[in-house]
């Protein structure tokens, strides 16, 4: 266990199939706490667009547990947090009388 650091490899993404999506970003320890536990920003910059349905897009993202612990030894639980957005752009229609 790491507990001072988060490895690209504890966190996966899935796209809505289930599949397991090629990502970029960053993964970076912030300077403030909550109680004695530090704070992670994870950012997902970029995901593969083939790996995203086109009218029904959802990813998942899981983070694996016991890659940080609290100031007890605890190991953090595993999460998986579900985005569900439209990927595709309206159409705009003007007409004149």
């Amino acid at each position: 266990m790491h507990p001072s650091s988060v490895e690209a490899s504890d966190i996966l993404v899935y796209d809505n199939l289930g599949n397991l999506a090629p990502w970029s970003g960053s993964i970076t320890r912030r300077n403030g706490y909550i109680g004695d536990d530090r704070l992670w920003e994870i950012t997902l910059s970029d995901i593969a667009s083939n790996h995203i349905h086109p009218t029904n897009s959802r990813t998942k993202i899981s983070i694996s547990d016991n890659i940080m612990e609290d100031a007890a030894g605890n190991g953090n639980s595993a999460k998986t947090f579900v985005f569900k957005f439209d990927v595709v752009q309206p159409t705009l229609v003007i007409s004149a009388q």
